[in-house]
């Protein structure tokens, strides 16, 4: 190559390599929102009934709430995922493998989901770095034992349940035991500060 050809090869290269770069930029599902830093996914809001497929693996935020989604399943969502907000849709399932592998995961958002009766006890398995759980106004008639187990960063714990009304009483005695280690740990916490 002469030159000239080189610059024209470079030139080239880099158009194409900007052009792939504006491509990646863009890929956002439709009727939502994305930025680049820190990644995040924004559609709120869109009367969505199931999870858009277009997310991009990257994302370390998504924000789903005020939808009407029905179903959470495996692959649905990447675990680079940070912080997932999934809260006032219909949702009624979640497939206990959904989250599997969310190692960076802190907080998960599923309040006000009226539709939502139950989880399977390995829901939330693995999720190492969860330190804010939202189970608010959900429907849930019981609570599994196991449900919260190795969720050794939690701190916070928003459950709006009726205990009288749970049908597996080892759940409510499981979510009580929670939150007696939650505030020993609070309290054993402060002696360190």
């Amino acid at each position: 190559f002469n030159v000239f050809e080189r610059r024209l090869l470079c030139c080239g290269l880099e158009f194409l390599l900007v052009l792939c770069g504006l491509e990646l930029t863009q890929a956002c599902p439709r009727h939502c929102i994305c930025y680049d830093s820190p990644s995040t996914v924004s559609c709120q809001a869109h009367n969505f009934l199931v999870v858009p497929e277009e997310i991009p693996a990257q994302s370390e935020r998504v924000f789903l709430q005020n939808n009407k989604i029905q179903r959470l399943l495996q692959g649905h969502f990447s675990p680079t995922t940070v912080m997932l907000w999934l809260y006032s849709n219909n949702i009624s399932y979640i497939q206990p493998s959904t989250f599997m592998g969310f190692t960076r995961l802190e907080e998960l958002d599923l309040g006000d989901n009226k539709h939502l009766r139950s989880l399977a006890s390995d829901t939330f398995q693995g999720l190492t770095r969860l330190h804010a759980l939202h189970l608010y106004h959900c429907g849930l008639i019981t609570l599994p034992a196991g449900l919260f187990e190795g969720l050794h960063n939690l701190q916070y714990l928003y459950l709006q349940v009726d205990l009288g009304d749970l049908t597996n009483r080892s759940g409510a005695i499981c979510l009580m035991a929670l939150f007696i280690m939650c505030y020993y740990s609070t309290y054993s916490n402060k002696e360190h500060i």
